[in-house]
């Protein structure tokens, strides 16, 4: 289809009186915005189940999850193993922070396999901090 010279849709053609107006840079105005707001963490919470017990272990009072946290302020990703009993009287927690998101960190099922089955790691790792009941309320 051929195009009238006046048509508008006819390429870059200057028009010189819509060359100034707000679109104009003006010398001296920031090139970013002021209001800029700082990254906003994101977490995540899920549980974990431990790998296959034998048959002595199976009847075991313990839950896991696993606490995340990522697009922190100061770049680092924190992650935290978590458990409880069932009575909610022993908590504890292993936490870890690091720079890359498929750092490969230890399998958590292997890990929450552990707690059930060796008292002596489990006694490392049990912690008396009193932010963990409350983490724990809803789950």
């Amino acid at each position: 289809m051929v195009r009238s010279p006046k048509s508008r849709g006819k390429g870059n053609r200057q028009r010189p009186w819509r060359d100034g107006g707000a679109k104009r840079k003006k010398p001296g105005l920031p090139k970013t915005r002021l209001t800029s707001r700082p990254p906003v963490a994101h977490s995540m919470w899920r549980e974990v189940e431990p790998l296959p017990l034998s048959n002595a272990y199976r009847d075991h009072p313990w839950l896991f999850a696993v606490y995340d946290e990522y697009n922190r302020p100061d770049g680092l990703r924190y992650q935290a193993f978590l458990f409880r009993n069932q009575d909610r009287t022993i908590f504890g927690m292993k936490e870890w922070l690091h720079q890359r998101a498929d750092w490969p960190h230890a399998d958590l099922r292997m890990l929450a396999h552990r707690v059930v089955c060796d008292r002596e790691f489990r006694a490392e790792l049990v912690s008396d901090d009193p932010d963990l009941p409350a983490l724990w309320r809803r789950h």
